[in-house]
Protein backbone atom coordinates (compact mmCIF):
# COMPACT_ATOMS: atom_id res chain seq x y z
CA UNK A 1 0.00 0.00 0.00
CA UNK A 2 1.72 3.47 -0.90
CA UNK A 3 0.77 6.52 1.14
CA UNK A 4 1.13 10.35 0.12
CA UNK A 5 1.03 13.18 2.43
CA UNK A 6 0.28 16.25 0.48
CA UNK A 7 0.15 19.22 2.26
CA UNK A 8 -0.25 22.78 1.45
CA UNK A 9 -0.57 26.66 2.69
CA UNK A 10 -1.79 29.97 1.61
CA UNK A 11 -3.11 33.13 2.43
CA UNK A 12 -4.38 31.98 5.92
CA UNK A 13 -5.28 28.02 4.81
CA UNK A 14 -3.55 24.74 5.15
CA UNK A 15 -4.84 21.51 2.71
CA UNK A 16 -4.02 18.30 3.49
CA UNK A 17 -4.98 15.38 1.60
CA UNK A 18 -4.06 11.27 1.57
CA UNK A 19 -3.61 9.34 -1.26
CA UNK A 20 -3.46 6.02 -1.15
CA UNK A 21 -2.72 3.89 -3.82
CA UNK A 22 -3.34 6.88 -6.16
CA UNK A 23 -6.85 7.45 -4.74
CA UNK A 24 -7.63 10.16 -2.60
CA UNK A 25 -9.35 9.16 0.40
CA UNK A 26 -8.92 11.84 2.78
CA UNK A 27 -9.09 15.31 2.60
CA UNK A 28 -8.41 18.43 5.66
CA UNK A 29 -8.86 21.80 5.57
CA UNK A 30 -7.49 24.23 8.64
CA UNK A 31 -8.64 28.34 8.44
CA UNK A 32 -6.90 30.87 10.59
CA UNK A 33 -10.02 33.01 10.75
CA UNK A 34 -12.33 29.77 12.01
CA UNK A 35 -9.92 27.79 13.81
CA UNK A 36 -10.80 23.90 14.54
CA UNK A 37 -10.74 23.57 18.63
CA UNK A 38 -10.73 19.55 18.32
CA UNK A 39 -7.71 18.12 20.03
CA UNK A 40 -7.45 21.50 22.39
CA UNK A 41 -7.20 21.37 26.12
CA UNK A 42 -9.07 23.73 28.26
CA UNK A 43 -9.92 25.27 31.49
CA UNK A 44 -13.68 25.75 31.18
CA UNK A 45 -16.12 27.49 33.74
CA UNK A 46 -19.02 25.30 34.01
CA UNK A 47 -21.90 28.06 32.70
CA UNK A 48 -25.05 25.98 33.18
CA UNK A 49 -26.55 22.59 34.01
CA UNK A 50 -28.92 20.89 31.70
CA UNK A 51 -29.90 17.36 33.90
CA UNK A 52 -32.36 16.46 31.74
CA UNK A 53 -29.73 16.45 28.96
CA UNK A 54 -27.17 14.81 31.58
CA UNK A 55 -25.04 17.33 30.41
CA UNK A 56 -23.42 20.60 30.64
CA UNK A 57 -22.62 23.82 28.92
CA UNK A 58 -19.21 25.20 29.51
CA UNK A 59 -17.31 28.50 28.79
CA UNK A 60 -13.89 27.97 26.67
CA UNK A 61 -11.80 31.62 26.30
CA UNK A 62 -13.30 32.00 22.84
CA UNK A 63 -16.02 30.34 22.66
CA UNK A 64 -18.51 27.88 25.06
CA UNK A 65 -19.01 23.48 24.30
CA UNK A 66 -21.64 21.08 25.35
CA UNK A 67 -19.69 18.65 28.39
CA UNK A 68 -21.46 15.42 28.28
CA UNK A 69 -22.12 14.56 32.42
CA UNK A 70 -23.07 10.88 31.88
CA UNK A 71 -19.98 9.92 30.65
CA UNK A 72 -17.67 11.31 33.86
CA UNK A 73 -16.34 9.93 36.31
CA UNK A 74 -17.03 10.37 40.07
CA UNK A 75 -18.26 13.43 41.44
CA UNK A 76 -20.43 15.92 39.07
CA UNK A 77 -19.59 19.60 38.65
CA UNK A 78 -22.00 22.20 40.08
CA UNK A 79 -22.24 25.58 38.29
CA UNK A 80 -19.81 28.03 38.44
CA UNK A 81 -17.03 24.82 38.92
CA UNK A 82 -13.58 25.02 36.83
CA UNK A 83 -13.14 21.70 35.09
CA UNK A 84 -10.55 20.63 32.20
CA UNK A 85 -12.06 19.33 29.13
CA UNK A 86 -10.75 18.55 25.47
CA UNK A 87 -12.91 19.45 22.64
CA UNK A 88 -13.62 16.23 20.45
CA UNK A 89 -15.96 17.62 17.59
CA UNK A 90 -16.00 21.55 16.64
CA UNK A 91 -19.04 23.26 16.57
CA UNK A 92 -21.79 22.37 13.58
CA UNK A 93 -25.08 23.31 12.08
CA UNK A 94 -26.31 24.67 15.24
CA UNK A 95 -24.86 22.73 17.42
CA UNK A 96 -22.10 23.74 20.04
CA UNK A 97 -19.00 21.87 20.26
CA UNK A 98 -18.54 19.03 21.55
CA UNK A 99 -16.11 18.54 24.73
CA UNK A 100 -15.00 15.49 27.56
CA UNK A 101 -13.77 15.78 31.08
CA UNK A 102 -11.16 12.67 30.18
CA UNK A 103 -8.53 14.84 27.89
CA UNK A 104 -5.53 12.39 26.45
CA UNK A 105 -3.02 13.88 24.89
CA UNK A 106 -2.54 11.54 21.12
CA UNK A 107 0.57 10.53 19.53
CA UNK A 108 1.17 8.10 16.52
CA UNK A 109 0.86 5.02 18.42
CA UNK A 110 0.07 6.45 21.91
CA UNK A 111 -2.18 8.57 23.37
CA UNK A 112 -1.21 9.76 27.24
CA UNK A 113 -4.76 9.63 29.21
CA UNK A 114 -3.81 11.82 32.63
CA UNK A 115 -6.60 11.08 34.63
CA UNK A 116 -7.37 7.28 33.36
CA UNK A 117 -7.33 4.42 36.02
CA UNK A 118 -5.54 2.04 33.89
CA UNK A 119 -3.90 0.85 30.51
CA UNK A 120 -5.78 0.45 27.84
CA UNK A 121 -5.56 -0.95 24.53
CA UNK A 122 -7.54 -0.10 21.20
CA UNK A 123 -10.25 -2.83 20.47
CA UNK A 124 -8.85 -2.55 16.58
CA UNK A 125 -6.06 -4.63 17.62
CA UNK A 126 -7.49 -7.80 16.76
CA UNK A 127 -3.69 -10.11 16.79
CA UNK A 128 -3.39 -11.75 20.34
CA UNK A 129 0.44 -11.74 20.23
CA UNK A 130 0.66 -7.78 19.60
CA UNK A 131 -2.11 -7.14 22.39
CA UNK A 132 -0.16 -9.42 25.09
CA UNK A 133 3.45 -7.04 24.34
CA UNK A 134 1.45 -3.44 23.76
CA UNK A 135 -0.53 -4.94 27.41
CA UNK A 136 3.01 -5.46 29.40
CA UNK A 137 4.73 -2.45 27.53
CA UNK A 138 1.29 -0.03 29.09
CA UNK A 139 1.65 -1.84 31.79
CA UNK A 140 5.76 -0.80 33.01
CA UNK A 141 4.87 2.70 31.40
CA UNK A 142 2.32 4.13 33.38
CA UNK A 143 3.24 6.78 36.01
CA UNK A 144 1.06 9.94 37.12
CA UNK A 145 -1.22 8.75 34.11
CA UNK A 146 -1.78 5.78 31.55
CA UNK A 147 -1.12 5.29 28.17
CA UNK A 148 -3.67 3.65 25.56
CA UNK A 149 -2.30 1.88 22.38
CA UNK A 150 -3.83 3.26 19.26
CA UNK A 151 -4.45 1.42 16.27
CA UNK A 152 -1.42 1.66 14.62
CA UNK A 153 0.96 0.53 18.01
CA UNK A 154 1.78 -2.60 16.59
CA UNK A 155 3.56 -1.44 13.67
CA UNK A 156 5.97 0.10 16.65
CA UNK A 157 9.39 -1.15 17.91
CA UNK A 158 8.94 -1.15 22.00
CA UNK A 159 12.05 1.48 21.85
CA UNK A 160 9.75 3.94 19.87
CA UNK A 161 6.60 3.36 22.02
CA UNK A 162 8.66 4.00 25.30
CA UNK A 163 9.85 6.99 23.44
CA UNK A 164 7.08 8.58 22.37
CA UNK A 165 5.52 7.77 25.29
CA UNK A 166 8.12 10.21 27.09
CA UNK A 167 7.25 12.59 24.48
CA UNK A 168 3.48 12.89 25.29
CA UNK A 169 3.72 13.25 29.37
CA UNK A 170 6.38 16.12 28.89
CA UNK A 171 3.98 17.36 26.70
CA UNK A 172 1.11 17.15 29.79
CA UNK A 173 3.66 18.45 31.74
CA UNK A 174 3.77 21.67 29.97
CA UNK A 175 0.18 21.98 30.28
CA UNK A 176 0.08 21.86 33.77
CA UNK A 177 0.50 25.26 34.68
CA UNK A 178 -2.00 26.54 32.45
CA UNK A 179 -4.56 23.73 33.98
CA UNK A 180 -3.36 25.55 37.78
CA UNK A 181 -5.67 28.29 36.58
CA UNK A 182 -8.81 29.69 38.05
CA UNK A 183 -10.59 30.89 34.88
CA UNK A 184 -10.70 29.58 31.46
CA UNK A 185 -7.44 28.99 29.51
CA UNK A 186 -5.81 27.29 26.76
CA UNK A 187 -4.10 24.25 28.22
CA UNK A 188 -2.78 22.34 25.04
CA UNK A 189 -3.38 23.98 21.78
CA UNK A 190 -5.56 22.30 18.92
CA UNK A 191 -3.68 21.33 15.93
CA UNK A 192 -3.85 22.29 12.58
CA UNK A 193 -6.34 19.72 11.00
CA UNK A 194 -4.29 19.46 7.85
CA UNK A 195 -0.78 18.62 9.15
CA UNK A 196 -2.34 16.13 12.08
CA UNK A 197 -2.14 13.83 9.28
CA UNK A 198 0.86 13.49 9.79
CA UNK A 199 0.18 12.18 13.30
CA UNK A 200 -2.19 9.71 11.48
CA UNK A 201 -0.57 8.38 8.52
CA UNK A 202 3.70 8.92 9.34
CA UNK A 203 4.36 5.35 9.93
CA UNK A 204 7.70 2.99 10.39
CA UNK A 205 7.36 2.78 6.75
CA UNK A 206 8.28 6.31 4.72
CA UNK A 207 5.40 7.45 3.21
CA UNK A 208 5.70 10.19 0.33
CA UNK A 209 5.54 13.84 1.55
CA UNK A 210 4.96 16.69 -0.77
CA UNK A 211 4.52 20.36 0.20
CA UNK A 212 4.04 23.72 -1.95
CA UNK A 213 6.80 25.90 0.05
CA UNK A 214 9.84 25.78 1.83
CA UNK A 215 8.20 27.69 4.77
CA UNK A 216 6.09 23.99 5.25
CA UNK A 217 8.84 22.26 4.08
CA UNK A 218 10.32 23.82 7.59
CA UNK A 219 7.69 23.07 9.65
CA UNK A 220 6.96 19.48 8.40
CA UNK A 221 10.61 18.86 9.15
CA UNK A 222 10.78 20.08 12.61
CA UNK A 223 7.59 18.16 13.17
CA UNK A 224 9.06 14.98 11.93
CA UNK A 225 12.03 15.71 13.98
CA UNK A 226 10.29 16.09 17.28
CA UNK A 227 7.59 13.02 16.33
CA UNK A 228 8.98 10.87 14.34
CA UNK A 229 12.83 11.02 14.54
CA UNK A 230 12.96 7.50 13.22
CA UNK A 231 11.64 8.48 9.85
CA UNK A 232 14.03 8.50 7.00
CA UNK A 233 12.35 10.03 3.56
CA UNK A 234 12.82 12.85 2.20
CA UNK A 235 10.28 16.12 2.35
CA UNK A 236 9.55 16.90 -1.61
CA UNK A 237 8.93 20.41 -2.69
CA UNK A 238 6.43 20.93 -5.28
CA UNK A 239 5.81 24.66 -7.34
CA UNK A 240 3.11 26.46 -5.73
CA UNK A 241 -0.22 26.21 -7.99
CA UNK A 242 1.05 22.66 -10.05
CA UNK A 243 1.12 20.29 -6.36
CA UNK A 244 -0.70 17.09 -7.10
CA UNK A 245 -3.03 18.73 -4.32
CA UNK A 246 -4.27 21.20 -6.75
CA UNK A 247 -4.25 18.95 -9.72
CA UNK A 248 -7.07 17.96 -11.85
CA UNK A 249 -7.55 14.80 -10.59
CA UNK A 250 -7.76 15.42 -6.71
CA UNK A 251 -10.55 18.34 -7.61
CA UNK A 252 -12.31 16.04 -10.31
CA UNK A 253 -12.65 13.94 -6.53
CA UNK A 254 -13.46 16.24 -4.80
CA UNK A 255 -16.01 17.36 -6.89
CA UNK A 256 -17.50 13.89 -7.35
CA UNK A 257 -17.87 13.43 -3.09
CA UNK A 258 -19.81 16.39 -2.95
CA UNK A 259 -22.32 14.75 -5.32
CA UNK A 260 -24.90 12.57 -3.56
CA UNK A 261 -24.67 9.72 -6.14
CA UNK A 262 -22.16 7.45 -6.70
CA UNK A 263 -21.44 5.47 -9.42
CA UNK A 264 -20.24 1.73 -9.12
CA UNK A 265 -17.99 0.06 -11.85
CA UNK A 266 -21.04 -2.93 -12.14
CA UNK A 267 -23.32 -0.89 -13.00
CA UNK A 268 -24.91 0.45 -9.50
CA UNK A 269 -25.37 3.02 -7.43
CA UNK A 270 -24.71 4.54 -4.19
CA UNK A 271 -26.84 7.47 -3.21
CA UNK A 272 -25.90 9.51 -0.23
CA UNK A 273 -28.61 11.70 1.96
CA UNK A 274 -28.25 12.67 5.13
CA UNK A 275 -30.92 13.92 7.72
CA UNK A 276 -31.49 14.69 11.52
CA UNK A 277 -28.06 13.57 12.22
CA UNK A 278 -28.26 10.19 10.14
CA UNK A 279 -26.72 9.29 7.02
CA UNK A 280 -28.47 7.25 4.61
CA UNK A 281 -26.88 5.17 2.05
CA UNK A 282 -28.87 3.38 -0.45
CA UNK A 283 -27.13 0.62 -3.00
CA UNK A 284 -29.25 0.77 -6.31
CA UNK A 285 -28.74 -1.97 -8.86
CA UNK A 286 -31.24 -0.69 -11.01
CA UNK A 287 -28.61 0.72 -13.27
CA UNK A 288 -26.11 -2.87 -13.43
CA UNK A 289 -25.67 -4.33 -16.53
CA UNK A 290 -26.90 -7.59 -15.77
CA UNK A 291 -29.97 -9.02 -14.47
CA UNK A 292 -30.63 -8.51 -10.69
CA UNK A 293 -29.39 -12.12 -10.07
CA UNK A 294 -27.92 -13.57 -6.68
CA UNK A 295 -24.59 -12.82 -8.67
CA UNK A 296 -25.24 -9.71 -9.55
CA UNK A 297 -26.13 -8.55 -5.75
CA UNK A 298 -23.13 -10.05 -4.96
CA UNK A 299 -20.50 -8.70 -7.07
CA UNK A 300 -22.42 -4.78 -6.79
CA UNK A 301 -22.69 -5.36 -2.99
CA UNK A 302 -19.06 -5.82 -2.57
CA UNK A 303 -18.63 -2.44 -4.75
CA UNK A 304 -20.61 -1.03 -2.82
CA UNK A 305 -18.96 -2.03 0.46
CA UNK A 306 -15.46 -0.40 -0.88
CA UNK A 307 -17.06 2.53 -2.15
CA UNK A 308 -19.37 3.10 1.27
CA UNK A 309 -16.10 2.70 3.45
CA UNK A 310 -14.08 5.03 0.76
CA UNK A 311 -16.80 7.77 0.58
CA UNK A 312 -17.66 8.08 4.35
CA UNK A 313 -14.35 8.32 4.65
CA UNK A 314 -13.48 11.12 2.46
CA UNK A 315 -16.70 12.95 2.96
CA UNK A 316 -15.76 12.71 6.59
CA UNK A 317 -19.02 11.88 7.67
CA UNK A 318 -19.45 10.83 11.49
CA UNK A 319 -22.57 9.10 13.80
CA UNK A 320 -24.84 7.29 12.43
CA UNK A 321 -24.89 6.20 9.13
CA UNK A 322 -27.48 3.63 7.70
CA UNK A 323 -26.43 1.30 4.74
CA UNK A 324 -29.29 -0.73 2.88
CA UNK A 325 -27.39 -2.84 0.47
CA UNK A 326 -29.33 -4.82 -2.64
CA UNK A 327 -31.02 -8.04 -2.96
CA UNK A 328 -31.65 -8.31 0.67
CA UNK A 329 -33.90 -11.11 -0.58
CA UNK A 330 -31.12 -13.74 -1.38
CA UNK A 331 -29.97 -15.06 1.89
CA UNK A 332 -26.32 -15.29 1.41
CA UNK A 333 -26.61 -11.30 -0.10
CA UNK A 334 -26.24 -9.38 3.69
CA UNK A 335 -23.15 -11.53 5.33
CA UNK A 336 -21.27 -10.76 2.22
CA UNK A 337 -21.92 -7.72 1.60
CA UNK A 338 -21.27 -6.85 5.87
CA UNK A 339 -17.86 -9.10 5.39
CA UNK A 340 -16.86 -6.74 2.63
CA UNK A 341 -17.53 -3.83 4.74
CA UNK A 342 -15.81 -4.80 7.47
CA UNK A 343 -12.87 -5.62 5.47
CA UNK A 344 -13.12 -1.99 3.96
CA UNK A 345 -13.63 -0.04 6.85
CA UNK A 346 -10.71 -1.54 8.05
CA UNK A 347 -8.02 1.36 7.11
CA UNK A 348 -10.19 4.19 8.04
CA UNK A 349 -8.51 6.38 10.57
CA UNK A 350 -11.52 7.14 12.41
CA UNK A 351 -12.81 4.50 14.83
CA UNK A 352 -16.08 2.45 13.02
CA UNK A 353 -18.49 -0.17 14.47
CA UNK A 354 -20.73 -2.26 12.28
CA UNK A 355 -23.71 -3.92 14.51
CA UNK A 356 -25.75 -6.40 13.58
CA UNK A 357 -28.36 -5.95 10.75
CA UNK A 358 -31.62 -4.77 11.65
CA UNK A 359 -34.77 -7.00 11.20
CA UNK A 360 -35.44 -5.39 7.97
CA UNK A 361 -31.72 -6.04 6.50
CA UNK A 362 -30.23 -2.32 7.33
CA UNK A 363 -26.82 -1.96 8.41
CA UNK A 364 -25.60 0.47 10.83
CA UNK A 365 -22.71 1.71 11.30
CA UNK A 366 -21.14 4.20 14.03
CA UNK A 367 -17.99 6.29 13.02
CA UNK A 368 -15.90 8.60 14.65
CA UNK A 369 -15.34 12.47 13.64
CA UNK A 370 -13.72 15.38 14.56
CA UNK A 371 -13.21 17.75 12.36
CA UNK A 372 -16.03 18.87 9.92
CA UNK A 373 -17.62 17.41 6.93
CA UNK A 374 -16.43 17.17 3.37
CA UNK A 375 -19.12 19.77 2.60
CA UNK A 376 -18.29 21.96 5.26
CA UNK A 377 -14.72 22.31 4.88
CA UNK A 378 -15.26 22.89 1.55
CA UNK A 379 -18.20 25.85 2.12
CA UNK A 380 -20.73 23.85 0.37
CA UNK A 381 -22.97 22.54 3.37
Amino acid sequence: MKIEILLAHAAGESRGAILTDGELTDYRVGRAAAPSRVGGVYRARVKKIMPGLAGAIVELPVSEAWLDLARMRGAKPREGAVVTVQILQDRAGGKLARAAADPLIPGRFLAFQPFAGKPALSHRIADNDARARLGALLAKLGNGGHFLALHAAPAASDAMLAAEAERLRAAWREAATALEATAPAEAVAPPDPALDLLRLFVGPAAPRIAVDSEALAATVRGWLGAHAPEWKGVVEREPVGRTTLEGEAVRAELAAALEPEVELPGGGVLIIEGAAGTTVIDVDTDRAAAASTRATFASVNREAARAVARQIRLRNLGGRIVVDFAGLGEARALPEAIDALRRAVAGDPMAVRIARPSDFGLVELMRRREYATLAEMLGQA
